[in-house]
C-alpha cells in the first residue's frame, strides 16, 4: 500500500514536472514560503526549479508548538505566495501575513478537502489520499499555468 502511494506521488511529480516544462516561464523563481516542511515539500516537487521554497517550521520542529519570530515575517514578505495547510492547523499564519503587510497571495491546501470529524480534545485530522494529492497538485499547476497566484 505504502509502496504504491509513493509510486502515486512519483506520477504525480512526473507529469507536474512534463507540463511545467511545456510552458513558458520567468527566468527566475517564483519565491514560497510553506508553514510547514510537508507542504514545502511538496511544492518543491511540484515546481521543481521553477521555485525557491522556505518553510517556516522545519523538519525537526513541532508545528504545534510553533511560535513565529519577526525572521518568519520577513520571509513571508519576500515570497510571492504563502502555502499553509488551513483547518486551524496554523492559526498564526494569516495574522502573521497580515501584521507584516504581506502582499502576496496565500494558498490553502486543504480547500475543498472534508476533514474527519473532530475528536474530543484533539485537532482536527486531515486524512491525506490520493485524491487530495490531486487536488493540491491541480491547485499549484493551475498558479503556473494562468500565470497568478490563485487564492484557495
Amino acid at each position: 500500500m505504502k509502496n504504491s502511494f509513493l509510486k502515486f506521488i512519483a506520477l504525480i511529480a512526473f507529469i507536474s514536472s512534463s507540463l511545467f516544462s511545456t510552458l513558458a516561464y520567468a527566468a527566475s523563481p517564483i519565491p514560497v514560503v510553506a508553514s510547514f516542511s510537508v507542504l514545502g515539500d511538496l511544492v518543491k516537487v511540484v515546481g521543481a526549479d521553477r521555485v525557491t521554497v522556505t518553510m517556516l517550521v522545519g523538519y525537526d520542529e513541532d508545528a504545534h508548538a510553533f511560535e513565529p519570530k519577526p525572521s518568519d515575517a520577513k520571509k513571508i514578505v519576500a515570497s510571492q505566495l504563502m502555502v499553509i495547510n488551513g483547518l486551524h492547523f496554523e492559526p498564526w499564519a494569516v495574522k502573521l501575513a497580515k501584521s507584516a503587510s504581506y502582499k502576496g497571495d496565500i494558498l490553502i491546501a486543504s480547500k475543498g478537502i472534508k476533514p474527519l470529524a473532530k475528536q474530543k480534545n484533539q485537532a482536527i485530522k486531515m486524512r491525506t489520499t490520493k485524491r487530495q494529492v490531486i487536488i493540491i497538485t491541480s491547485t499549484v499547476i493551475k498558479t503556473r499555468t494562468l500565470g497568478k497566484i490563485l487564492i484557495m
